[in-house]
């Protein structure tokens, strides 16, 4: 190759290379921001997996806690706190009972571990039909805080839920997260 052939040809090489460190560059800069997004999902939903893994922990020890008789004192439908003051949107049972523990008098709401809440007023309803007031109800009691109390024990559809969509948001991002560094590689 004469001279100037050469020097045209590493020029040539050296603008082919720094546009291809400008590619990679800005190819890795895209990547790094994936990383980062993914990272954010999978951290947000290990915090939400975790604490579903709490809650259904509780549900299961709750079908063995101990059980007391208790009475219905109140049996209502309020709007769910968030609801707006239209009474548009969502509905809960409000079904307060009272027992006795260790000698101690206790009130509590707590129906059970799954959500209760609705925008099916009639679904809440016949939630409520179900406890009516002065009714005498088996109430299951957490010995470890007697205060904390439930009529249905276990996990419900809402335990599950909760399991599920911490195990999507937390090990859906790092399969993303997986090929997007596989596929990122020059």
């Amino acid at each position: 190759m004469g001279g100037a052939d050469g020097r045209a040809m590493i020029m040539n090489h050296a603008a082919l290379s720094s546009d291809s460190r400008t590619t990679h560059r800005r190819h890795s800069r895209r990547a790094n921001g994936t990383v980062a997004v993914v990272l954010i999902f999978a951290a947000a939903g290990g915090v939400f997996l975790i604490y579903g893994v709490v809650l259904w922990r509780e549900a299961v020890a709750s079908e063995n806690w101990p059980t007391v008789s208790g009475t219905v004192i109140t049996s209502e439908v309020i709007p769910a706190s968030g609801s707006g003051a239209d009474g548009q949107g969502l509905y809960e049972p409000r079904v307060v009972y009272e027992y006795e523990f260790d000698g101690r008098t206790h009130q509590n709401d707590r129906i059970s571990f799954a959500g209760t809440q609705s925008s099916n007023r009639e679904q809440v309803e016949d939630l409520i039909f179900i406890y009516p007031a002065t009714m005498e109800v088996t109430v299951f009691v957490n010995p470890d805080d007697p205060s904390h109390a439930l009529l249905e024990p276990g996990p419900g559809p809402a335990n599950w839920l909760m399991l599920a969509i911490g195990g999507l948001f937390t090990f859906g991002p790092l399969v993303v997260l997986g090929i997007v560094l596989l596929t990122s590689r020059p």
